[in-house]
């Protein structure tokens, strides 16, 4: 049987901590306004060097981005609020997260992987004063990197405060997870809370 020493444990927030923001959100943009749901994609998910990525690299302001979001879907300047709080609007924790995230800091080292823009981060936060629970945190818009980056990961490696088999990251991404492994970090994918637990409890992880 596999001995386990984690010390530090790294959460992805969007479809982990939270539900998936994004996705829920340009659904109801594109539902709302009536426009179409790839054209909506293509501004908000984060695909390299186009404005979501951009925005969460740190390189454009939410300003910026929501200026250019407004003109590329053909909408009204009084509909760019209404645009980003549905976004920041359709991030919701998942049920018992914060409660197990309050219980794991009892007994390890937590530590942020996201792939996120300030603003939103403030925004959440200010709704569900989460990041007291953390340790450290490893933001994009913060190392201009994203999870597409292996230098993304190079960063995360120097906020562990641990070797990286001493580490767990869970993500709700196959890609992160792999990529996570490849650097000698312990992986596991995140489907719900429930399964969540179950998956710790196999790296020895204390909950209560």
């Amino acid at each position: 049987m596999i001995q386990f020493d984690i010390k530090t444990i790294v959460f992805d927030l969007g479809g982990v901590l939270f539900t998936s923001g994004t996705t829920l959100a340009i659904k109801k943009i594109a539902t709302n306004y009536g426009i179409n749901y790839r054209k909506v994609a293509e501004i908000f998910l984060d695909k390299t060097h186009k404005l979501g990525y951009k925005l969460r690299s740190g390189t454009i302001s939410m300003e910026e981005f929501l200026d250019n979001a407004i003109e590329k879907l053909n909408l009204e300047e009084e509909d760019k609020e209404h645009v980003k709080n549905i976004w920041f609007n359709s991030y919701i924790p998942h049920f018992g997260m914060l409660e197990l995230i309050k219980n794991l800091k009892k007994n390890y080292r937590l530590v942020i992987f996201s792939g996120n823009v300030k603003t939103r981060i403030d925004f959440l936060n200010k709704r569900y004063d989460f990041l007291k629970y953390f340790d450290d945190y490893v933001f994009s818009y913060i190392y201009h990197h994203n999870k597409k980056e292996i230098e993304f990961y190079n960063e995360l490696l120097n906020h562990l405060d641990c070797e990286p088999n001493q580490s767990l990251l869970i993500d709700d991404s196959s890609k992160a997870v792999k990529t996570a492994r490849s650097l000698n970090l312990n992986a596991i994918i995140f489907y719900y809370p429930e399964k969540l637990i179950k998956d710790l409890k196999n790296f020895n992880i204390k909950i209560n």
